[in-house]
């Protein structure tokens, strides 16, 4: 899981980074690997660490019931590609995805071809019928 985090520098400079949240023993770490940056729960400020919490949860108990996850991948997308982004989200593997999604989903009636693998059918996400 990744967020974004703002915050002044030693030289009064407004500066923003991507972080990796990760929780270790139920504590929050936000690593920036590239920038060899880690700030620990205790370095935030105020009740931050309960705002990136219930975000977190928020998120991950609406994956399946939100656009969410159709904004990190292409318009058209494999099942493998839109469950790896879904079990990034969940931070945890999923079993029998593709019924979990299939009425979320639907064919394009394309497939994705120059992979070493079978070629894979290609999906978007089901357009809903709005009732005005």
């Amino acid at each position: 899981t990744f967020i974004g985090v703002c915050k002044f520098d030693d030289t009064k400079q407004y500066k923003c980074s991507w972080f990796d949240v990760n929780f270790n023993d139920n504590n929050i770490i936000f690593e920036d690997k590239e920038k060899n940056i880690v700030v620990k729960e205790e370095n935030l400020a105020f009740d931050h660490k309960n705002i990136v919490l219930y975000a977190i949860r928020k998120m991950r108990n609406t994956v399946f019931h939100s656009h969410l996850p159709y904004d990190f991948i292409n318009e058209t997308f494999t099942i493998s590609e839109l469950k790896s982004v879904f079990e990034e989200i969940l931070c945890k593997h999923i079993n029998n995805f593709s019924r979990t999604i299939s009425p979320s989903i639907e064919e394009t009636g394309e497939i994705l071809k120059g992979k070493a693998c079978r070629p894979a059918k290609l999906y978007r996400k089901r357009v809903e019928n709005v009732q005005i």
